[in-house]
């Protein structure tokens, strides 16, 4: 780089020969006596170029990439694939491939370090973590889904008595309630029912459905099921007691457990209830006093 320096250099001071081809002569003149003599001009050879100045030291001859120059306090660097260093104050230069990988430091008494109301900030982070926490933990946590039924007397449907072959066969309906205290629907697939008297189990009915109970509500369904009483039960006692007039000799207490399946949120639960109420087995219209 050097040779090449030296090169612009000695370019840059030449004199150009004059355009009629003759040599340049310098013309010498004499001041006046008691007068000081003015500064010699600077020739060629005694040519001090000042670095510092505004002008280029390659106007003699320009480069080819003049954009490849950087001018320094104290020398003239060429730079060839090369950039200026942003952060040597424009005196180094680093790979041009390498400019996108420079990181910039940040001294430690820097402002931008030290951030204000830390405190503060990390309270309301934590306090709206545990809020956001509590909410879901409130809306989405998993409450029961209850089956009640309040009737006290169920009315048969379809009675038949047949004394002579002592059998008694009639349909009851048994209503049901089913509360939803989630803050997400839940959907009703099936329901189970069995009735049992004198320890024996009667009868068991599955009802297939496609309920949808709304968020804090309830629903109604109704599962009907099948009674008989007749000699291969060992029941057929009854058959006369259903034959009665008299409500008092056809009401009758049994044990009824349901089971109902619900899904909610990709999950399968149940809800079971278990109670006792008074069947009728004859033709009575009355209700409990």
């Amino acid at each position: 780089m050097s040779g090449e320096y030296e090169r612009l250099v000695e370019t840059s001071v030449t004199p150009s020969p004059p355009r009629d081809g003759g040599e340049a002569q310098q013309e010498t003149r004499s001041p006046p006596q008691g007068t000081q003599s003015p500064p010699q001009e600077k020739t060629g050879s005694s040519v001090n170029m000042d670095l510092n100045t505004e002008e280029s030291p390659t106007q003699g001859q320009p480069l080819r990439n003049p954009a490849a120059v950087i001018r320094t306090d104290g020398y003239v660097e060429l730079l060839r694939g090369r950039v200026p260093c942003p952060t040597c104050r424009g005196a180094g230069s680093i790979p041009k491939e390498q400019e996108s990988q420079l990181v910039a430091l940040i001294p430690v008494q820097d402002d931008r370090l030290k951030p204000r109301r830390t405190c503060l900030w990390v309270s309301l982070a934590i306090i709206g973590c545990l809020l956001t926490a509590g909410l879901l933990i409130f809306f989405m946590f998993p409450r029961d889904v209850k089956i009640s039924n309040n009737v006290k007397l169920l009315l048969p449907k379809n009675l038949t008595i047949d004394l002579k072959h002592e059998a008694v066969n009639f349909i009851v309906e048994n209503p049901f309630n089913i509360t939803n205290s989630n803050y997400f629907p839940v959907k009703i697939s099936e329901a189970t029912m069995t009735v049992v008297f004198a320890e024996k189990v009667l009868n068991t009915t599955t009802l297939s459905m496609d309920k949808t109970v709304q968020v804090r509500s309830h629903n109604s369904f109704s599962i009907p099921i099948g009674i008989a009483f007749n000699k291969q039960n060992g029941l057929a006692q009854l058959v006369h007691d259903c034959a009665e007039p008299y409500p008092f000799y056809h009401r009758r207490v049994m044990f009824f457990s349901v089971t109902a399946s619900y899904n909610f949120l990709g999950r399968d639960e149940e809800a079971s209830l278990s109670m006792y109420t008074q069947v009728s087995c004859g033709n009575d219209t009355l209700r409990l006093p």
